[in-house]
């Protein structure tokens, strides 16, 4: 798509590639799942929400889907300035044997510290396609 790259790297190693503010969203899909699971005290995943946190432009997003409960994922950016703006839990088929929900997590970056539960909206978007706000 025009005016969209796609990049794939080490979000460990951001700031070696991309000077700050590059970015004006980041989209993340495993990364701080896989840190949940040998780092339980989440040392991985702050550094890792640190550098998506640096990459951002102000205003910034940052787009991250979690197997794990929201909160957990919320917590890797506790010590930073951003707001959630939206999570969406999205449901799952019955027989499905993959974890109970998934949560899509919108945090959004702020000049000033933001407590994290301001402005939250949680939507519900059920396996049929039945979507609502929560």
């Amino acid at each position: 798509r025009k005016g969209l790259d796609f990049v794939h790297l080490n979000i460990l190693e951001l700031s070696q590639h991309y000077k700050d503010e590059s970015f004006s969203t980041v989209i993340d899909k495993g990364t701080f799942d896989t840190f949940d699971v040998y780092d339980e005290e989440n040392v991985f995943a702050r550094k890792a929400a640190d550098a998506c946190f640096h990459s951002l432009t102000t205003d910034g997003y940052i787009i991250t889907a979690t197997c794990r409960p929201f909160q957990r994922r919320i917590e890797c950016f506790n010590h930073l300035p951003v707001k959630v703006v939206e999570i969406c839990e999205i449901g799952k088929e019955p027989n499905d044997k993959t974890p109970d929900r998934i949560y899509i997590v919108c945090l959004q970056k702020v000049s000033e510290k933001d407590t994290i539960e301001k402005e939250l909206r949680k939507t519900i978007v059920e396996f049929d396609g039945s979507y609502r706000v929560a």
